[in-house]
């Protein structure tokens, strides 16, 4: 991976956080998916979105909360 002033570090640094970004991006998908669709299946009588979507944003908040403690943050 060559910039246009040939710096290889830069531009694979570049590559693997767009990875890394791009797997947290999909596993707090997930975790907002696998939260409400348990929910939905719990409470098939729900309509109310503010509730089934509170309870998904908690499950993403965990896993945000999970992945900034596993790179070394320390606001949790």
């Amino acid at each position: 991976y060559l910039s246009p002033r040939g710096d290889t570090s830069r531009m694979g640094l570049q590559v693997y956080l767009n990875k890394v970004c791009g797997n947290h991006s999909t596993e707090l998908k997930v975790s907002f998916a696998e939260a409400l669709r348990r929910y939905l299946v719990e409470l098939p009588g729900e309509f109310d979105p503010r509730k089934y979507f509170a309870i998904a944003r908690e499950a993403v908040k965990e896993v945000a909360k999970q992945k900034i403690q596993m790179a070394g943050g320390n606001g949790y």
